[in-house]
C-alpha cells in the first residue's frame, strides 16, 4: 500500500444521479475544493487544502450506478507531495470526511421526498378487495 495514494468505495442506496448532485453540495461544505467536474460521467476532482502534515491532496471521486435505487462512490486520493509520509494518515479521514457528508444531504433528501403509498385505488377496486378477503367471490 502507498502513503502517496489510496483508494476506497462506499455504496449507498440510492440513485446515483441523485447522490452526484448532493455529493457537489456536500464538498465545499467539508473544506475542499471542486476543480473539474462532468456530470455526464458523474466524476469530480477535488482539491483538499493543505495542513499542518500535509501539502494537500488531489482528490477524485466518481458515483457508479449499481441498480435503479443503488450506487457505488468511488474516491482516489493523492498527497500533493507524494513523499510526504506524515500526511499519510489525511486520506482515511477526508474519506471520512466525505463519506459522511454525503450520507447526511442523502438523508436529508429522503426526509424531503413524499411518501410513496402506491398507486391510489379506485371505490369499486377496494369494495372488490373487502370481497375477495371475505370469501365472498
Amino acid at each position: 500500500m502507498s502513503f502517496a495514494s489510496q483508494s476506497t468505495q462506499q455504496i449507498f442506496p440510492f440513485p446515483a444521479d441523485v447522490a452526484f448532485e448532493k455529493l457537489l453540495e456536500a464538498i465545499p461544505e467539508v473544506g475542499m475544493t471542486i476543480k473539474q467536474k462532468d456530470d455526464t460521467l458523474r466524476r469530480v476532482s477535488v482539491s483538499a487544502g493543505i495542513s499542518l502534515f500535509s501539502w494537500g491532496e488531489n482528490v477524485s471521486i466518481v458515483v457508479n450506478s449499481d441498480g435503479e435505487n443503488s450506487c457505488v462512490v468511488g474516491i482516489d486520493s493523492a498527497l500533493k507531495l507524494g513523499v510526504n509520509v506524515t500526511g499519510a494518515h489525511r486520506h482515511q479521514k477526508n474519506f471520512d470526511k466525505i463519506i459522511y457528508a454525503l450520507s447526511g444531504k442523502l438523508k436529508e433528501w429522503q426526509r424531503q421526498q413524499p411518501l410513496d403509498l402506491g398507486p391510489e385505488k379506485t371505490d369499486d377496486e377496494y369494495l372488490e378487495e373487502a370481497r375477495r378477503k371475505a370469501g365472498l367471490i
